[in-house]
């Protein structure tokens, strides 16, 4: 368990708890990460991750051999229908989609791999404010959405889809929608001063959000309070899952009603809220509790009043959901 800072556990029916020869061929790309880091391996790539465009293709290349030169290497893509590469390294995007492409120097335990994005739309900051959501529109179900910078301050969504963001990229106000799912990466969340809206990510019934490596900011004012929530799902989510995200300026950070759908909050940063995630369980209409299941560990909390609160009946509060962050009292 990590938890850093202060906390707080209040415990009532609502319960506190959450070379030597080294390669130096030239080649197009690595927009994603850049240079590797350099590192004492054997087999060095230049890109530790990187995105293309379906129908695009880039040349990538080995920045260090093994120690012995001369070994064959052998390049491969995991998933071949989202992109082939050739024996030089030469990838060629093909749909919508995650792979990974190795390295290996052939006869030898040395290998290398970078993870690639495809997307099936590109939004370039130029195109305006509105380009994300077209984007988004346009692709088809399961479609993935590359944002190259710029802020947008809205965006809807009522499908499945899969939205990267690259070099500094910035949404103002989501909303999923019954049925919608989306997998956000890389990106901020970025509530603006007097932006007045409940949440910055909204989930209808039946919605599915990820985020992964994202940032939930609100940029308030001196003095003025935090925003009510980052992330907030009323009721009946299929799927909340968060990790190594980090939330910052806001009262409560997730909060999340009945349900009996997947959540899993691992691995994030929770900074100076007043409960940073709280799940109520309770169902009004049938008196009983819904019952979610997953993990909510391994998460820092700093300056937060409550790390992890969860309310339930406790006459059948079964504990489904793994809370490690914080300790467990059933109520009387």
């Amino acid at each position: 368990m990590k938890t850093v800072g202060f906390r707080w556990k209040n415990f009532f029916v609502c319960v506190t708890i959450f070379a030597v020869a080294a390669a130096a061929l030239t080649a197009v790309g690595c927009t994603g990460s850049q240079a590797t880091a350099e590192a004492d391996k054997h087999l060095v790539l230049n890109c530790s991750f990187d995105y293309m465009k379906v129908g695009e293709s880039r040349r990538y290349y080995i920045k260090k051999y093994p120690a012995q030169a001369g070994y064959e290497t052998v390049w491969e893509s995991l998933d071949e229908n989202v992109a082939i590469v050739d024996e030089k390294g030469e990838v060629t995007a093909l749909s919508g989609g995650e792979t990974t492409i190795t390295v290996s120097a052939k006869n030898t335990p040395y290998k290398a791999a970078m993870k690639l994005t495809v997307a099936d739309e590109t939004v370039d900051p130029e195109a305006g404010i509105n380009a994300l959501q077209e984007a988004v529109d346009n692709v088809k179900n399961d479609g993935y959405v590359l944002i190259k910078g710029g802020y947008y301050p809205s965006l809807i969504v009522s499908k499945r889809v899969s939205v990267t963001g690259a070099e500094g990229a910035r949404i103002g106000d989501v909303k999923i929608k019954d049925g919608g799912a989306l997998y956000l990466y890389s990106t901020e969340i970025y509530a603006a001063s007097g932006s007045g809206s409940e949440a910055c990510v909204n989930m209808n019934e039946n919605a599915e959000f990820t985020a992964v490596g994202c940032s939930f900011l609100y940029d308030r004012e001196e003095k003025e309070p935090p925003s009510d929530t980052a992330v907030l799902s009323p009721s009946d989510a299929v799927r909340v899952y968060l990790r190594a995200c980090s939330f910052s300026g806001y009262s409560t950070c997730v909060k999340i009603g009945a349900t009996e759908g997947e959540i899993r909050i691992v691995n994030n940063d929770f900074s100076d809220a007043d409960v940073a995630v709280e799940i109520d369980m309770r169902d009004s209409v049938t008196g009983k509790n819904k019952e979610p299941f997953g993990v909510v560990a391994d998460n820092v909390y700093l300056g937060c009043d409550d790390c992890v609160k969860l309310c339930y009946y406790a006459s059948s509060y079964t504990g489904r959901l793994e809370t490690d962050d914080a300790d467990v009292s059933v109520p009387s």
